[in-house]
């Protein structure tokens, strides 16, 4: 982490990206999936980023609901990453992904999530990338649809628990998808 900040930061931060870490996630294979609409910041965070970004929406949408969109962004320390593991804690800014795929592969397998037809074969958003969302829509979906969001592209998906007091590790395992709970203990290394 970037030893500049305040002291403050620098350990809520660490505390909280180290319990990613220590749950395997490799920093270059990480990936976050934020959803814009959920703080005024992300947006300008992003842009101000050195790091690719981009819209999971292409086309129109991209452009209409670019203020509310949610964008891909490979994990990089720095202003974003700080603000997230300490302002947006808790927030449902987003989750993490972890892939040894390309940004653009990984890209192409979450769009293919973004509308789903429910019972009526009716298209609506689904909202995999809201921690909320996440972690009350991935147990219901069938083995098949469980397998169909990892694709081959996705080895691990995070994201916070409830008032941001723990993580959720989801894997897929002979098929199926199964989560850790992983608890923030505040490590803060040396």
């Amino acid at each position: 982490m970037t030893d500049n900040w305040p002291h403050e930061l620098r350990v809520q931060a660490r505390a909280h990206w180290y319990v990613y870490e220590d749950a395997g996630l490799k920093f270059e294979h990480a990936y976050a999936v934020f959803d814009a609409a959920r703080d005024d910041r992300i947006l300008p965070l992003l842009r101000a980023s050195e790091e690719e970004f981009e819209s999971l929406y292409s086309g129109t949408p991209a452009v209409v609901m670019a203020d509310y969109a949610p964008y891909l962004w490979k994990v990089r320390h720095g202003d974003l990453l700080r603000t997230w593991m300490t302002a947006g804690w808790g927030q449902s800014w987003g989750i993490v992904v972890s892939s040894s795929s390309s940004f653009k592969q990984l890209r192409l397998q979450l769009k293919q999530w973004l509308l789903l037809r429910d019972s009526s074969n009716e298209e609506c958003y689904y909202r995999f990338y809201d921690p909320r969302a996440l972690r009350t829509t991935v147990a219901a979906l069938s083995g098949g649809y469980q397998r169909d969001l990892f694709g081959k592209v996705i080895d691990a998906m995070y994201c916070e628990g409830p008032q941001g007091k723990s993580i959720l590790r989801y894997t897929l395992k002979r098929g199926f998808i199964t989560n850790t709970l992983l608890v923030n203990e505040q490590k803060v290394p040396e």
